[in-house]
């Protein structure tokens, strides 16, 4: 084979725990690829550092790969915007060598992989994973479509209505229309200006003929898509010679049009001007009140040596006693602060943007709160760049790095073809990560620029001040806003304002690491978790890490407690009180977080959980500030914290039933789980709460309790049980009784269809949604597996049939689950009113599930085989990093089946399924079979069609009230059924038909 090779490039730095091996190399096309080889092998032993072979036997990884263009959608034609998303997603539309649409797809998801592409500002993305061993053939059909892709002129007019599916869910995401706004505010006659990365119908239809729009897309691709501007990644357990073989052989024939590279050096000081140095009030369809100070910088993608930005977003965003957020809270001004840069890898600019939640009394106080940001930025200024603070962030980063978390191939493939473009080759994996050079004139330099004066000023919120109103509305997402010039007086206050004694820069952080030493390996090591404690009160599961030999540990905990399951009162009580818990907890725990230690609480359906995990040594004095807060937390709060928090719970339940997508999720939750409450039992008793209710709920949270946990990592035994039984300790609380303890269960649904018909409560979201749940029984193995299959079987010609032929949308998808110990399948289609009714989708699904009955039916013997063995191969996929592990079996531990060897029993149950016992199930579980066991429920949640349908519902949650007197509108009417439909069909009442539901016989664990 002709070597195609014309440079093997510098290799790069790599942390001292990463394994893998990487090379280089450019190819005389000019295409640069990554090659990175997962070779160690995962069961070689020796007497000082074993691991159990039973731990590593017939493990798989995914192989993947990652082509990154160094084109984006700036290099759109002004006169045909989104049109490299477009040709994005055209070159998946089959190619010369492998016509068929579906072609690459089909032979990916049928063979358990995946694949997407996006498309952003400066570069667009394509991706896939799969099972090793079908990496050649994965690789030949993928790299065609950057050789010869067909953009076939039939695709066009289909393909477009999917980007124009995809445009219309960006269409109610705040953030997005925020960011879209803010790209108005560049230079005219820039390409940031004018960007609109999506497209839509009204760009690539309405102002384009298709002939035309046909020629062009040719012309993009020709133009941009060249071999020179391209960078590769691939990764496998795989020698380098055998991957770069591969990239030899299938990336080689990509055409070089040595034309110049996509270059924007005309494009200086693009936010340099009036339209950004503004206050922006714009507003948002979901519940919030969000302040954005933004700073146009100039690029830093080739400043990562220095990180002058990031230090600075480091002290601007600290969370620790002395910082604005600490100072912010004081006065319940704001509920969460977040600082960062954005666009980092942008040529053009890049922002430093501080991001600022803020509680009603702190829109009242909004230029206070900026006040008290440019006090501290004077603060800094006032003491200088601190080499002490930028030493202790390169330790944490450095420590990081040497003890770096292996990710999962997709992952480091992404993270690499786009660092190819930014960063030498020696630094592709250690640039983001490292600090390593302390340049205090460049921290100067930028903080330099972090003036009034510079400043965009967004306000996301509904309640404009006196005078004002929403005049205002940006082209492309619709975001309703005004704008306003910022005043001298106010720009003069705010570059003056001296440094408020209350401010402090952060202290020498006491959370550091200091040893790193490895627990010594053990003989006889158990494959999973093993029980060390069982009491009536208490259960500890504990397994030291042997596999990845990191300094770390996971401490996993679930306080069990009935009465959270008791009402919507106390769930709501259980939710606040978490709530509470983190905001109290915040300022004291903050420094363990920027020492890479995390510490969180979460409310659960049965309690409250929280986790703590990160560099071991230090995590039991973490676990103890958590019990304390837990046992004092009515020392830390005050009327003024309740209704503050109380007030961010309300939003966070109206924007969870305000999404089509979540409340598509609650209904089913809500219909499917007994005890279950969604935000739509929740939001009524949340607005009627006291800050007595909390105060009495905090004293009797903890009296009766049962303690799920789990121990993993660089523990020893002895200090898991002696840190979970000071747990116990300190809580002292009585048992619960065994006929009290709190179990969630899914009753079963009659056989038959029944239907759920709902208003989206957005009356601005155009967007409609279809979920079709099957519940096949109580969970078997053998059940489980054969879903499985079946779902193996459909899921690619699911998405063929109802997204790329029939366009219905451009969510489309087909799983299996576990529900609480029962069985459920599902098929979904997300779609906009404007397009089709989730009748019409109800209808498209199921003439679907008739094609696939056929499609079960024709199957052979041969056949299930493949599907069986990329089945298993799939399940023998191992845990990338400890994390995954211990996410593993913690979900078996609070699910209350301890199946920590799932993935082995199901293999061994895969290979005892029989093309019968196939075929009889699916007809067992689907309208077109024996029906002997269908039961169905179709969840259709109605979108808007025309804007002005927005009225009350939107505007009610200005006044504190939300959903408290908006019910949901429930459309289905038995009266008028769908043709076809039976007597019945639709559910009129969801707690009466929920409470007309008989339970399942006891589950077997």
């Amino acid at each position: 084979m002709e070597d195609h090779i014309i440079e093997v490039l510098k290799t790069p730095i790599k942390s001292e725990s990463d394994k893998k091996e990487y090379k280089i190399i450019k190819l005389k096309n000019g295409l640069v690829a990554v090659l990175i080889s997962d070779v160690q092998n995962l069961t070689e032993t020796n007497d000082s550092n074993e691991i159990n072979q039973a731990e590593t036997e017939n493990e798989e990884k995914m192989a993947a790969a990652t082509l990154q263009i160094g084109a984006g959608c700036l290099c759109d034609p002004v006169e045909i915007l989104g049109l490299s998303h477009f040709l994005e997603h055209m070159v998946f539309m089959g190619s010369e060598k492998f016509p068929a649409e579906n072609d690459f797809d089909s032979f990916i998801r049928k063979g358990g992989g995946s694949t997407n592409a996006w498309t952003d500002y400066e570069e667009t993305s394509f991706y896939f994973e799969c099972l090793e061993k079908h990496l050649p053939e994965a690789l030949d059909k993928w790299s065609q479509f950057f050789i010869a892709p067909l953009l076939k002129e039939d695709a066009l007019t289909r393909e477009r209505e999917a980007v124009d599916s995809e445009f219309q869910m960006a269409l109610p995401n705040d953030e997005w229309r925020k960011g879209q706004l803010l790209m108005r505010t560049a230079k005219t006659g820039t390409p940031v200006h004018v960007s609109f990365p999506w497209g839509n119908l009204k760009t690539l239809k309405d102002n384009i003929c298709d002939a035309e729009l046909y020629k062009c897309l040719h012309e993009h691709r020709k133009r941009y898509y060249s071999s020179h501007n391209m960078t590769l990644a691939i990764q496998a357990r795989l020698p380098l010679d055998t991957l770069e073989a591969y990239v030899k052989e299938f990336f080689s024939g990509i055409p070089n049009n040595n034309l110049p590279k996509p270059n924007f050096n005309d494009s200086v000081d693009v936010f340099d001007t009036p339209a950004f140095n503004k206050i922006y009030y714009i507003k948002p369809l979901t519940e919030i009140i969000q302040l954005d100070l933004v700073w146009a910088l100039p690029s830093q993608k080739y400043e990562y040596k220095s990180k002058a930005v990031k230090y600075l977003s480091h002290l601007l965003g600290d969370e620790g006693k002395g910082s604005i957020l600490s100072y912010l809270k004081k006065h319940m001004w704001a509920l969460s602060l977040e600082a960062f840069s954005e666009f980092d890898n942008n040529s053009i600019f890049s922002f430093l943007t501080l991001n600022v939640v803020l509680t009603e009394e702190g829109l009242k106080h909004v230029f206070d709160v900026i006040e008290v940001v440019f006090a501290y930025i004077n603060l800094i200024k006032r003491v200088g760049p601190q080499k002490q603070k930028f030493e202790e962030m390169k330790i944490v980063a450095d420590t990081d790095f040497r003890f770096e978390t292996q990710y999962p191939a997709s992952y480091n493939t992404s993270t690499l073809a786009t660092n190819l473009h930014i960063y030498p080759p020696e630094d592709v994996i250690s640039a983001s990560q490292l600090y390593k050079e302390y340049n205090p004139d460049k921290i100067t330099d930028v903080l330099n620029k972090l003036i009034p004066k510079n400043l965009l000023i967004a306000v996301t919120t509904k309640v404009l001040p006196d005078g004002l109103q929403f005049d205002k509305k940006e082209k492309w997402l619709q975001a309703e806003y005004t704008d306003i010039q910022i005043s001298e007086e106010l720009l003069s206050k705010w570059e003056s304002v001296v440094p408020y004694t209350e401010l402090s820069l952060p202290p020498p952080n006491p959370y550091l690491t200091s040893n790193f030493d490895l627990l010594p390996c053990t003989s006889n090591h158990p494959d999973y978790p093993q029980k060390l404690i069982h009491t009536d009160k208490c259960e500890l599961w504990y397994r030291q890490d042997q596999k990845f030999k990191l300094p770390t540990a996971h401490f996993n905990i679930y306080l069990l407690n009935p009465l959270t399951i008791q009402s919507p009162k106390n769930f709501v009580l259980t939710d606040l009180f978490v709530e509470l818990l983190s905001f109290a907890k915040c300022e004291e725990a903050y420094p363990a977080t920027v020492a890479s230690l995390s510490a969180y609480f979460i409310a659960e359906d049965r309690g409250v959980a929280f986790q703590i995990e990160g560099y071991n040594e230090k995590l039991p004095l973490l676990l103890e500030l958590m019990t304390r807060y837990i046992l004092n937390l009515s020392d830390h709060i005050n009327q003024d914290i309740f209704n503050g928090l109380k007030e961010k719970a309300l939003k966070k339940y109206y924007n969870q039933l305000f999404r089509t997508s979540s409340l598509g999720r609650e209904l089913e939750s809500k219909l499917l789980i007994k005890n279950y409450f969604s935000p739509i039992d929740t939001y009524r008793e949340l607005y009627n709460l006291t800050f007595d209710d909390i105060l009495e709920f905090i004293k009797l949270f903890p009296k009766n309790l049962y303690v799920k946990s789990l121990v993993q990592g660089n523990v020893s035994a002895d200090v898991a049980c002696e840190t979970i039984n000071k747990l116990v300790k300190s809580l002292d609380f009585e048992e619960i009784p065994k006929e009290k303890y709190p179990r969630l269960s899914v009753p079963q649904i009659p056989l038959g269809e029944k239907c759920l018909f709902v208003e989206s409560l957005n009356k601005k979201d155009a967007n409609c949604i279809t979920s079709n749940v099957y519940q096949v029984g109580i969970f078997s193995l053998k059940d489980m597996v054969l879903m499985d299959i079946v779902m193996r079987i459909i899921d690619e010609p699911c998405f063929n049939t109802l997204r790329t032929t029939e366009q219905l949308g451009y969510d489309v998808s087909a799983y299996g689950r576990r529900l609480h110990g029962v069985l459920v399948y599902s098929l979904r289609v997300n779609s906009q009113a404007n397009k089709y009714t989730t009748q019409y989708l109800d209808s498209r699904i199921e003439a679907f599930l008739r094609q696939s009955q056929k499609l079960v039916d024709d199957t052979t013997v041969e056949g299930l085989d493949k599907i069986k063995e990329d089945l298993i191969k799939t399940k023998q996929v191992c845990d990338h990093n400890l994390a995954e592990e211990v996410n593993r079996n913690w979900q078996e531990i609070t699910d209350d089946e301890y199946m920590f060897d799932r993935a082995k029993q199901e293999v061994k149950c895969i290979k005892t399924i029989s093309l019968e016992d196939v075929k009889t199930w699916w007809s067992k579980h689907n309208h077109f079979g024996s029906q002997e066991n269908f039961r169905k429920i179709s969840f259709q949640i109605a979108g808007h069609v025309q804007d002005n349908q927005a009225t009350s519902t939107e505007e009610a949650v200005t006044d504190g009230s939300g959903l408290k007197d908006t019910a949901l509108k429930i459309l289905g009417d038995n009266k008028n059924l769908p043709e076809g439909k039976p007597t019945g069909y639709f559910i009129e009442d969801i707690e009466e038909f929920k409470n007309s539901l008989s339970p399942f016989s006891k589950v077997e664990k």
